[in-house]
């Protein structure tokens, strides 16, 4: 998931890119950090009032995020930060967020993983999800790609946002100069969803999801990868004709 978002960057987004993760890290850590305090003690009955557990240490994570990138990972180039241990998390943390903040997430097959706990262990436990939800947690990756205006985050910033394939030489163009082709905005957004969606069937048929006794976690994976792929479907069925309109 980082080398489709990193390893093809120039230099300048590719910096772009790991200062947005930065961040996104600390402000997730402003927003969660009432969340990571200690549970609070009812003077009257004695009992406590605490969040969710994975809530907890969701946040307690991102707080010790905030941590990491002052005293580790902003002192590090750009190139560096791409190898630290926790980039691909703070990466896949900071799609997610992405994939919340659009209409999409509010569609059925999402639904199940609205509860704070639920979706708070996504995030806290990315890198020990079962099979179903790892496939799951891709899906909402390559939706937070298609999604976002956090063009910074995917290294996108400055790139062509017309509709129109931006490999057209521009005004005052040197004919004998070796032309190199632009990707627009659409066309690269595309592709890095693309290789997300290719990875989340990928995990699907490798993990053996949709093998054996179905239970409620491959259900609920199988809609999510389902919806995915359908939408892609349509999206691409529907683009001659919008580019007819435009």
């Amino acid at each position: 998931m980082t080398s489709a978002l990193g390893d093809t960057l120039s230099s300048e987004r590719l910096e772009a890119h790991t200062a947005a993760i930065l961040r996104a890290a600390c402000v997730r850590a402003d927003e969660l950090a009432g969340a990571a305090a200690p549970p609070v003690k009812n003077a009257h009955d004695g009992t406590t009032t605490s969040p969710s557990p994975a809530r907890t240490r969701f946040a307690q994570q991102a707080v010790a995020d905030a941590q990491l990138v002052c005293d580790e990972l902003d002192p590090l180039s750009s190139s560096e930060r791409l190898q630290h241990p926790s980039w691909a998390r703070l990466v896949t943390w900071s799609l997610l967020d992405a994939c919340w903040a659009t209409c999409s997430s509010n569609t059925p097959v999402f639904r199940p993983f609205h509860p704070p706990e639920a979706k708070s262990r996504l995030y806290v436990d990315v890198e020990r999800l079962s099979a179903p939800e790892r496939c799951v947690v891709v899906a909402m990756c390559a939706l937070g790609v298609r999604s976002t205006d956090e063009l910074d985050v995917l290294g996108m910033a400055g790139l062509d946002g017309s509709a129109h394939d931006a490999s057209a030489p521009a005004a005052g163009y040197d004919e004998e100069a070796p032309r190199t082709p632009r990707r627009s905005l659409a066309v690269q957004r595309e592709l890095v969803a693309r290789a997300l969606r290719t990875l989340m069937l990928d995990l699907y048929d490798r993990l053996e999801v949709a093998h054996g006794e179905g239970d409620e976690e491959a259900l609920k994976a199988t809609a999510v990868c389902g919806a995915m792929m359908m939408c892609a479907s349509l999206r691409s069925q529907l683009v001659p004709f919008l580019a007819l309109l435009g």
